[in-house]
């Protein structure tokens, strides 16, 4: 099932906190599906990316969240 939908572009949608539970400047850890996933709040706008820092493997997580792009 999961290969169909790759091949079809097409991704999967995961419920994991409500609008309430993550204030803007802040973040959730979330696991799904066995990775670890940071949701974070950047002024009202939503953002789910892989916790490991591509460049160190630390958790983004565990980090400030500052707006520099």
């Amino acid at each position: 099932q999961l290969a169909k939908i790759l091949q079809a572009g097409v991704m999967a949608r995961h419920i994991v906190a409500t609008v309430d539970e993550i204030p803007p400047g802040q973040r959730r850890l979330v696991n799904v599906n066995g990775r670890d996933i940071g949701i974070f709040n950047v002024n009202g706008e939503y953002f789910a990316v892989s916790n490991r820092c591509p460049h160190e493997g630390a958790s983004l997580c565990r980090g400030r969240v500052v707006c520099l792009v």
